[in-house]
Order: structure tokens, then sequence, then C-alpha cells
């Protein structure tokens, strides 16, 4: 299990964050930013990117093949590229959490969980606002019912949650 912060805005919608190492920024760094629309790192990201290539091609390629080609500079280059990389997966998650608070989004829970949609649906589980249950309440038929911890909408012979995987053979006891 993963633990996932929950962030809440003032109209009640929520989100999830994992905590801790970002895998994707990790490998994707400047990539990732751009993607999660954190401009300031993926500039930042891209312009080291870029400067480690210059180098890379004009002190290192060149000579290469020399007899007094110093193996040195090709470490200190890799162990750059480590860094920026540890740097962006360290510190990945905790720039979106930066830019939802920004949005006007509050830190509201943390919940262990395996995936995000998971964490969201155990916290409004846990009573917090969910509009969606009074409405999912009156839409249930005959072979269906809501789950007890999350309130999706699930078949009544259902033993296991689709959603929030909770175990319903021990509700029902």
């Amino acid at each position: 299990m993963k633990e996932f912060i929950i962030y809440e805005n003032s109209i009640k919608q929520c989100v999830a964050l994992k905590n801790g190492w970002s895998w994707a920024a990790f490998f994707l760094n400047w990539l990732w930013a751009f993607y999660k629309r954190i401009p300031e790192a993926g500039i930042l990201g891209l312009i080291i990117n870029i400067a480690i290539m210059y180098y890379h091609q004009t002190q290192i390629v060149p000579y290469m093949h020399s007899a007094n080609f110093n193996t040195n500079y090709l470490i200190i280059l890799l162990a750059i590229i480590l860094l920026v990389n540890v740097a962006f997966g360290a510190n990945g998650n905790k720039w979106v959490a930066g830019k939802w608070i920004n949005k006007g989004y509050s830190t509201k829970d943390i919940i262990s969980a395996n995936s995000s949609q998971e964490a969201i649906a155990i916290y409004l589980g846990k009573g917090k606002s969910n509009p969606t249950n009074e409405v999912q309440e009156n839409n249930l038929d005959s072979d269906t019912k809501s789950c007890p911890f999350c309130g999706e909408i699930i078949k009544k012979v259902a033993i296991k949650c689709r959603y929030c995987k909770s175990n319903l053979e021990e509700q029902g006891a």
C-alpha cells in the first residue's frame, strides 16, 4: 500500500497525491514537469539537460579515443545526470502539491491505499462530503446496493467492492 495525501478545494473537489518518491519524475524529469504543468521545473530541467548534452558533445566525444582522455569527466557528467534525476524524483510530488495548493486546494487527510482513486473513495467513505451518495441511494435497483465504505453502486452479491477493494463479507456478518 502507498500513502496518499488528500487535497480538497472549496467546492469539495478531491484529488489524491502519492506521498514521497515519483518514478515518472525521476525517469522523465523535464518532460514530466511540462506534462504536469510545472513550467519552472520543466524549463530548469531542460536547460540542465541541454547544457549536459552540449558539454558531452563538445568536451567528451571529440577526445574519447585520444590517449590522454580522462574518464573522470565522464563520471562527473553521469553523476550530474543522476543528481538531476534524483532531485526530480524526490521533489516531483512536492511540486505537484504546491501547484494544487496554489489553486486553492488544502490538505485534508493522509490515507493508505493502492491507488489515488481508492484513496479518494476511502476518504469520501469516511463520511466526508460526497454529494453523489444521496443520488446513488435513490437510483439503486433490486440487484444492486451501495458500498458501505465508499458509496459506489455495486452488485448485492458482491463479496469485495470493485472500487475501494473493501471486504463486504465481514460487513454482512
